[in-house]
């Protein structure tokens, strides 16, 4: 390109895209603390209004310094951290997958409710359980008020509202646990509220029907919480 021609294309780019502006919608939540999208816009920037020498070092300088920051080892970390999850050291080769149906989230409230939107739309049947009813009512509420967001963004379309929220069974009762083929704890972070959720479930599991192999206790108030809690 003429280097006229080069220049009035920087000039135009400038005008219509003001570098700073973009640069501050870059530092935006949810991206403020990651220095990476505005480091890109700079080095954009650079690109239009430096030679191409300087612009590739300006660029490299970027890349360097963003190496050593902490969104960049959070993120190499959560890279590592994803594809070691999904491998078991002590899992038998040939070992099946079993199969989870239904599952139970002990906790409407905000987490809890999280968790259960994720398990229904990934079409798994849940049943919700509180220990009060305004607990309850105001968890399904809150899920119900989600969902409905999504249809009024046109990302989930009205059937699809109502399957996911026939999907959601609200109790008060443990048992109701029985069946489930996994539960998710989401109470209050208290060690003495987890301890009491896990020993209800090792009750729940000890009354649960035998039809499944695998119905010996599922739960543990020691192997999952800490090493200072100890079964009773």
């Amino acid at each position: 390109m003429p280097g006229a021609e080069r220049a009035t294309s920087r000039s135009t780019w400038l005008k219509r895209k003001p570098h700073s502006r973009q640069r501050a919608i870059a530092c935006r939540p949810p991206s403020a603390g990651q220095p990476a999208p505005a480091a890109c816009l700079d080095a954009a920037a650079a690109g239009l209004t430096q030679s191409f020498e300087d612009a590739l070092q300006t660029e490299r300088d970027a890349f360097v310094r963003l190496m050593d920051t902490p969104a960049s080892r959070a993120l190499r970390h959560a890279f590592a951290a994803e594809r070691a999850a999904g491998k078991i050291a002590d899992l038998a080769p040939g070992t099946q997958a079993r199969p989870v149906t239904r599952v139970g989230v002990i906790g409407a409230g905000t987490m809890g409710g999280g968790i259960a939107m994720s398990l229904r739309d990934a079409g798994i049947p849940v049943v919700l359980l509180e220990t009060t009813a305004q607990a309850l009512e105001r968890g399904l509420a809150t899920i119900r008020r989600n969902y409905a967001a999504k249809v009024d963004k046109g990302t989930l379309t009205p059937a699809a509202f109502e399957e996911r929220l026939a999907g959601i069974t609200g109790t008060l009762d443990d048992a109701a646990l029985g069946d489930v083929d996994l539960v998710i704890e989401a109470v209050f972070e208290d060690m003495g509220v987890k301890e009491q959720v896990f020993r209800r479930l090792d009750a729940i599991a000890g009354r649960a029907p035998s039809s499944r192999p695998t119905r010996q206790p599922w739960t543990s108030t020691r192997s999952r919480l800490s090493p200072r809690v100890r079964r009773t």
